[in-house]
């Protein structure tokens, strides 16, 4: 079963994307096992700005629309075979079947772990503890144990009443009487009669308490962290200021003691802040739970009026799940750097530029998202080159590769000099366009892999791929704008290398990756830099053609709806973690994070190779080893070209047409032998 989680800390547009995107693969099992964390919204949220701001949410919007239309007969029977596919596939792994028992027993489970929740948030909540004015846990909490009460009251009475219908409607039949046979059921609540729609009312009214309780608490978090602000600000420059500087050792102490003590508590308010912001959400994801829970009981017990989807989509329109909640960690950000009294570096202007680095990449489920951020923050302060309130950019990437796919075999290959070029751009509006350029060097014989890219106007971004923009009038441009000769000799070195690369391996648009990044870093300071990629997502983009061959586009066309084949999602965040200097001996809270269980280290983790290994499987001869990991397995399977092919991939494999066996991560397989999905996940849950 597929996890939906969602994080209070995530951008809302790419969140919609991602919401879009799983609704628009609703008809591949994906379920909504909620563990609520992210802005989750539905089609027409944003009606003006989507297509302009976000062309790929659109799309998935699109067809989220289509998505939900009844399904025909050829459908249904597809459906079915799917079905006894899916059932065939757990018999031969030795999967349970999933039966009533075990629905019942996770039922049971649920409301257990939620009344004891619910215990904890009344105890946490007596008279005499910090912060007064904060609410009482207790009342945010849906009132769940008394509408499933009520609910399998109401569904006792509805026992045997129910009636076949046709899902057809006459605008010239009446309706049934109310006692008539197949009315909705009635039961006695506070000695008043209580229907079926009284109990909507309920969850109604429970939604809107939740909504209330939750934006009064943000409200607070956000008013208590300003006023933080504004006094970790009065500290930071009371102490350089030297005219408060009094003469002898004894007032010197006296100063020093002061200004600590009034650093400790500034920093224990901040971090407390903080803590108040992670129980907002763990206490939004019971609330989403309990909702979740609520509706698939009403469906599960009263068939005849099915409200799940309905109401999931009216939850998802809830302020306190649509809207973007990272502002906060911004200036829980702000306060901790002044406290550390963060010293910038200097930015680097030059025009190639070169990262040497050595990275590690790790996964990162949605759950562990928020808390992870707040960890990090109170050592590295949120990185930020653009104006809002958010705390993560939206960065895209178009990667370039062959037919043959030589880039990605090479990278797969871990050849040394195997290179990866992309053209990457950050907002949502291109204006400059990176052109970047990867080389992976083995560590071992002492050399770091690099990245090196320049930078284009986007206008010049298809002359220079199809080669009437020449490095001639490259270096011209770069003259006019003032740059240096030895970065204009270095830029141009780059820019020939690059365009002959293109040239020579007949290179065009293959791959686009797309995520909100949240980065963290001491200003244009490299020794310890810290990355948070969240909604990532990845389309097709081999239909431009070879790069010679471009006139008009270098990336897809947003008006062409993208097909269910032609993306796919990653349900995990990823962490890169990128060191400069001894390596070998990071930070000490860089190893308590990494040790923390919040993530797992996927070694050589490439985006890219994701992306191509599930959307060019016709082209690719290897599969990275990850691709087999049970917590992904629903997001690769919902790229299949169809659907029938959706349950009988139970694994990827390509084949090599000269061993005639199967390649997986760069390793012969012999073809006899069968290769499925492991049942254990990296992530180790």
């Amino acid at each position: 079963m597929a996890t939906l989680s969602l994080s209070l800390s995530l951008s809302p547009p790419l969140s919609l994307a991602l919401a879009l995107l799983q609704l628009s693969l609703s008809r591949t099992r994906w379920h909504t096992s909620v563990s609520l964390m992210c802005a989750l919204c539905v089609p027409n949220v944003y009606p003006m700005s989507l297509s302009s701001a976000f062309p790929l949410a659109a799309q998935m919007a699109h067809q989220a629309t289509s998505a939900l239309e009844p399904m025909t007969e050829d459908e249904e029977e597809e459906d079915e075979e799917e079905e006894k596919e899916k059932k065939k596939d757990r018999e031969v792994r030795g999967d349970d079947e999933p039966n009533d028992n075990v629905e019942e027993q996770n039922d049971s489970n649920f409301e257990k772990d939620f009344l004891k929740q619910q215990q904890k948030a009344k105890k946490d909540a007596i008279p005499g503890s910090r912060a007064q004015d904060k609410p009482k846990w207790q009342e945010m909490l849906a009132d769940y144990q008394h509408l499933n009460s009520l609910l399998k009251s109401l569904a006792r009475v509805a026992q045997g009443r129910a009636v076949a219908t046709t899902g057809i409607a006459s605008l010239s039949m009446s309706d049934a009487p109310d006692h008539a046979y197949g009315a909705s059921p009635e039961i006695v609540f506070e000695n008043k009669p209580f229907k079926e729609v009284d109990w909507f009312r309920l969850v109604d009214k429970e939604m809107e308490k939740v909504s209330q309780k939750t934006n009064d608490e943000i409200q607070r978090v956000r008013r208590k962290l300003a006023e933080c602000r504004e006094n970790c600000e009065r500290w930071n420059l009371d102490t350089k200021d030297k005219s408060q500087e009094k003469t002898g050792d004894q007032q010197t102490g006296e100063r020093v003691r002061k200004m600590l003590t009034k650093l400790g508590v500034l920093e224990s308010e901040a971090k407390q802040l903080g803590q108040d912001f992670l129980a907002l959400e763990k206490f939004v994801n019971l609330n989403y739970q309990a909702f979740e829970k609520l509706l698939k009981n009403h469906d599960k017990l009263m068939p005849g009026t099915p409200c799940h989807q309905f109401y999931m989509t009216k939850l998802r329109h809830q302020s306190w799940i649509r809207t973007d909640f990272s502002d906060v960690f911004v200036t829980l950000s702000d306060c901790h750097s002044l406290l550390r009294q963060d010293d910038s570096g200097t930015a680097n202007t030059d025009a190639k530029q070169d990262f040497v680095r050595n990275t590690k990449k790790y996964w990162v489920p949605t759950e562990h998202i928020s808390s992870l951020k707040h960890l990090v923050l109170q050592h590295l302060p949120v990185f930020r080159m653009w104006t809002g309130g958010g705390d993560s950019q939206l960065v895209n990437s178009v990667y370039f590769d062959n037919r043959q796919m030589q880039l990605y075999h090479g990278r797969m290959d871990k050849n040394p000099g195997a290179i990866a070029l992309r053209l990457r751009w950050y907002g949502t509006e291109i204006k400059t366009v990176y052109v970047e350029r990867k080389t992976h060097l083995d560590a071992w014989t002492g050399n770091v892999s690099v990245k090196e890219r320049f930078t284009l106007e986007e206008r010049l971004t298809v002359p220079f791929l199809n080669g009437s923009y020449t490095v001639n009038e490259y270096a011209d441009d770069m003259k006019r704008r003032g740059k240096k000769d030895a970065d204009i000799q270095e830029a141009c070195k780059l820019f020939s290398q690059i365009a002959r690369v293109i040239e020579s391996k007949q290179l065009g648009p293959t791959v686009r990756t797309q995520y909100m990044r949240t980065a963290f870093q001491i200003p244009f300071d490299s020794t310890v830099r810290i990355s948070l990629d969240t909604n990532l997502a990845m389309v097709r983009e081999d239909c431009c053609g070879y790069a010679a061959t471009i006139t008009e586009r270098w990336r897809r066309d947003e008006r062409i709806p993208v097909k269910a084949s032609e993306h796919t999602h990653f349900p995990h965040a990823i962490l890169e973690v990128k060191l400069q200097g001894d390596v070998e001996n990071p930070p000490t809270w860089v190893k308590d994070m990494i040790s923390s269980g919040m993530v797992t280290e996927v070694y050589k983790f490439s985006k890219f190779i994701h992306g191509s290994a599930v959307l060019l499987t016709e082209l690719v001869g290897a599969a990275p080893y990850w691709i087999d990991d049970i917590s992904i397995r629903d997001s690769v399977n919902a790229s299949a070209p169809t659907a029938s092919n959706n349950a009988k991939r139970t694994s990827i494999a390509f084949r090599d047409e000269k061993s005639k066996g199967v390649r997986r991560g760069g390793a012969q397989i012999p073809k006899e032998k069968k290769y499925r999905l492991c049942k254990v996940s990296i992530l180790g849950h």
